[in-house]
């Protein structure tokens, strides 16, 4: 009897620490939805690119519409989408200008993930071997981001942000938002996780004719 009440207590600990570590992981649709909303002004920014340029985005909308993708080389949802995003930019280059803003690892080893708080490995960066820490200065994130960019051949310029995380903060601290800028600087579509079909549907609507 007491073995069998030792076993029962035992399962609901381990029932209770698995849970515990479930609840500190988001929900899908909880993330990014903090991020501008459609018809607000989108937040400016100017960083550098993995080949050392400087950028500003209202320079690249006050020019044409202007696609901002978030991602990181431990989010395994964008290295999934790196092909749609070089597509979607293959088709739209001449109407649209395209940028990924570099953030936060969404998955780091050894370091908590910032959806999460705790480390949060996934079964695809084990499988491929990106088992990075979090960066902790400009430059270690910069190399980080050339490393991601040239194994996902990425043609779309990438531009890393700062250690302050201020770009990603701005877009609604997401691991693969999508957002769409108009000329005038306003938000048109916001998707706090992209949707390379959907961005397809509204640039062929917003650049027709």
């Amino acid at each position: 009897m007491k073995h069998l009440i030792h076993l029962l207590c035992l399962a609901c600990l381990l029932g209770a620490v698995t849970s515990a570590g479930a609840q500190g992981r988001p929900k899908r649709g909880d993330i990014g939805v903090s991020g501008p909303k459609p018809g607000t002004e989108a937040p400016d920014f100017t960083l550098t690119s993995v080949e050392g340029k400087s950028i500003q985005a209202s320079a690249l909308w006050k020019e044409k519409p202007t696609v901002i993708i978030t991602a990181s080389h431990t989010c395994p949802v964008f290295r999934g989408k790196a092909l749609a995003i070089e597509s979607l930019r293959k088709d739209f280059g001449d109407r649209a200008n395209f940028i990924v803003v570099y953030t936060l690892e969404a998955h780091p080893q050894g370091d908590p993930s910032p959806y999460s708080g705790e480390e949060w490995v996934t079964p695809k960066n084990e499988k491929e071997g990106i088992l990075f820490r979090q960066p902790t200065t400009d430059a270690e994130r910069m190399e980080r981001a050339k490393a991601c960019s040239e194994r996902e051949k990425m043609t779309v310029p990438v531009v890393v942000d700062s250690m302050a995380n201020t770009v990603w903060k701005a877009y609604g601290s997401a691991p693969n938002c999508a957002y769409i800028i108009g000329k005038d600087g306003k938000v048109i579509e916001a998707e706090p996780w992209m949707d390379a079909a959907n961005l397809r549907l509204v640039l062929q609507k917003l650049t027709a004719g």
